[in-house]
């Protein structure tokens, strides 16, 4: 395939080094060729630098959050599309494939299926169940492969969100008239939470970073965050036929939203002043 277009791959970086030579491995594995592989960190110190110095094409450092990571990423690319990957995710094989394949078709930016590692704990098998209720969902999705000339065209990702940032460039892709469509191949993440506590306390970090992006995005974004979805109800036939996950589902969203609510008042109260770790 020395005729196709370069896609340049960008994986964002925080003491990642527990993921990140997995998730470089399966871009290394893609059927689709040429790539490179761009390692975006962001002052880690766990040998993050060191991985990235060692299994990617380029490493850069930038910060202070991934949507600057990838802008800065995008500006050093030299691939006609960019594909970003969060470094805890691997990746089908025919996942570059399929999305170059639709973007040739007409698209101008593409989403992926994700799916949850059910090996890393129970509840990153009830996080699965609830993910594949996404597939091909219109509103609740981030693209995440896109022409590079399309990303620039509207402005990349906004770096004053910390969360909510895929669903914000996705939001600005459709208004500004762009397509955005599924493909098949899958990207897996293995970073998922092992307890409830675990899932409470990132629920309530994002929580607390969501604000700029629901004054952002209005009424559009209030419904990419609301526990009432669609997409549950197209799916009900689900939560029938594995009551036992069905239950475990909804314990997880009730502590999930429960402390996002919590979250985003401290950011209220406190004027978002000071973003918690994660």
């Amino acid at each position: 395939m020395t005729d196709s277009p370069l896609v340049s791959v960008i994986i964002p970086t925080k003491n990642s080094a527990q993921f990140l030579a997995a998730c470089i491995r399966s871009v290394r594995s893609q059927s689709y060729s040429p790539l490179e592989i761009i390692v975006v960190d962001n002052r880690s110190d766990d040998g993050t630098w060191e991985i990235a110095s060692r299994d990617a094409d380029v490493a850069l450092s930038a910060g202070p959050e991934r949507c600057a990571q990838f802008n800065a990423g995008a500006k050093a690319a030299h691939g006609e599309y960019l594909y970003r990957i969060d470094a805890d995710f691997t990746l089908d094989r025919d996942v570059v494939a399929e999305a170059v394949a639709a973007c040739s078709a007409g698209a101008d930016a593409v989403c992926v299926p994700n799916r949850s590692d059910p090996t890393v704990s129970f509840w990153s098998t009830v996080r699965d169940f609830e993910r594949r209720m996404y597939d091909g969902e219109p509103v609740l999705v981030g693209a995440r492969f896109f022409r590079k000339r399309v990303f620039d065209a509207v402005g990349g990702f906004d770096e004053s969100l910390v969360a909510g940032e895929d669903y914000d460039l996705n939001n600005r892709l459709v208004a500004a008239g762009y397509r955005v469509v599924w493909i098949s191949a899958e990207e897996t993440h293995l970073g998922e939470p092992k307890t409830l506590l675990e899932v409470a306390r990132k629920s309530y970090y994002y929580g607390y970073t969501f604000g700029p992006f629901l004054r952002k995005s209005g009424t559009r974004g209030i419904g990419q965050l609301s526990p009432l979805r669609p997409a549950y109800a197209r799916h009900w036939r689900e939560f029938f036929r594995r009551p036992g996950l069905a239950a475990a589902f909804v314990a997880m969203q009730t502590v999930k939203y429960s402390c996002g609510a919590a979250g985003l008042a401290a950011s209220l109260i406190s004027g978002a002043k000071r973003v918690p770790l994660e």
